[in-house]
């Protein structure tokens, strides 16, 4: 007879669910080939766009020529910023609930100047999307390279260049914490560890890669867009508030989802440049980004650069730690979701799992010229325990 122990789970009332085998819901469906993604959505009077975008990661848009894309076979509208910024009110990704964070403002399409490579600049709308990036290749843009933002370090020097005249310089978030006594427990500490530690920019490589279905009906003013999007309903706000359109009048569907893993919380101005793009023809527009293009504008992750030290007792006993961290969290700062949150997530997570009294920390955002950083799942904790594993090994 087998006894009780070791066959507890097997006890367990299945109405609880604890131990219990429980299945995905909609594996059958999707293991069966009856997933609904968004290529294969498919809807009448359907058009596709496609961006051009940035090759420098600053210059200065000094002249651009699109007569000729405009006469390309298929070709529906060649939209620049001048065409579609004003129809949606600017980004600020400031988060209001963390003092002293800033951000200049963001728009739907780069027009005076580019701030990374990959910014969208121009949006053609065609028939089919091959012939969308047939005509954007005759697109013709005058740059004028500008001084680059290349990492954290630079981007506090005073001397250096910035990228948002208006803030006066590249810092866009400077908080600090302290409890206890740090600077006396580190003074008597026996043993005191530093390590500086670097988390370089990563991405999602989602199988489905982020793209959107706008459909705007001029009739009755109502807009509708299939999007491959984590967050719905935080879309529907955004198109509502941006866009003026009562909220009511707004309905977005999402699909299955291919992958997402935070990446698809994010918002991104090409996703609503292509509603703009919508409103403006009045027929569905499909965008949808190719995996060289995802590789410069979906939303990016870590890019941090840490110093960190602990002070410990000849017994192994942690008296303090102290951390700095610096993030670089792209051109700006990332709307609705906000990319301070990994280095506050960092600071008040290392220290979390000893038990200490003497604490300090410092995280700082600043910008440089490159994609913006989003929230991602994990965000902030992956940096906090390598932190704390690295200087507790």
């Amino acid at each position: 007879m087998q006894s009780s122990q070791g066959s507890s789970t097997h006890n367990v009332p299945e109405h609880t669910g604890i131990g219990a085998r429980i299945p995905r819901r909609e594996l059958k469906r999707l293991l069966s080939g009856n997933g609904r993604y968004l290529d294969d959505i498919k809807l009448p009077r359907m058009l596709h766009l496609h961006f051009v975008r940035s090759p420098h990661p600053h210059a200065r848009v000094r002249g651009i020529d699109i007569e000729a894309a405009k006469c390309a076979p298929g070709v529906a509208a060649v939209f620049t910023g001048a065409d579609l910024n004003p129809m949606c009110e600017p980004f600020v990704g400031v988060a209001l609930h963390r003092p002293g964070h800033r951000s200049a403002r963001q728009y739907l399409l780069a027009q005076e100047r580019a701030v990374w490579q990959g910014q969208p600049v121009i949006a053609v709308v065609a028939d089919s999307r091959a012939e969308a990036e047939d005509a954007a290749e005759l697109v013709t843009i005058d740059w004028e390279a500008l001084p680059i933002v290349a990492d954290m370090e630079q981007a506090l020097d005073q001397n250096g260049p910035v990228i948002h005249p208006e803030l006066g310089g590249n810092l866009a978030f400077d908080f600090s914490l302290e409890k206890g006594q740090p600077a006396t427990a580190f003074a008597e500490a026996d043993l005191v560890i530093e390590e500086e530690l670097r988390f370089e920019r990563q991405m999602a490589m989602t199988l489905e890669s982020r793209g959107l279905i706008a459909d705007f009906n001029p009739g009755d003013q109502s807009l509708t867009v299939i999007h491959s999007h984590q967050s719905p309903f935080q879309m529907q706000d955004v198109f509502s508030r941006h866009f003026k359109i009562p909220e009511h009048k707004v309905r977005v569907i999402a699909p299955d989802i291919g992958g997402g893993f935070g990446m698809k919380l994010n918002l991104y101005t090409d996703e609503v440049a292509t509603v703009a793009a919508s409103m403006r023809l009045g027929r569905p527009v499909k965008f949808s980004v190719d995996r060289l293009e995802s590789f410069v504008s979906d939303a990016h992750a870590r890019d941090h650069r840490i110093k960190a030290r602990i002070a410990l007792k000849k017994s192994g006993e942690i008296t303090a730690m102290e951390v700095d961290d610096i993030g670089a969290v792209g051109a700006y700062g990332m709307p609705m979701r906000f990319n301070v949150a990994e280095g506050m997530m960092a600071i008040t997570i290392a220290g979390a799992p000893y038990s200490f009294e003497n604490y300090k920390a410092r995280t700082r955002s600043v910008y440089v010229n490159k994609n913006l950083i989003g929230m991602y799942r994990g965000v902030g904790m992956p940096l906090a325990c390598v932190v704390t594993e690295l200087l507790t090994d």
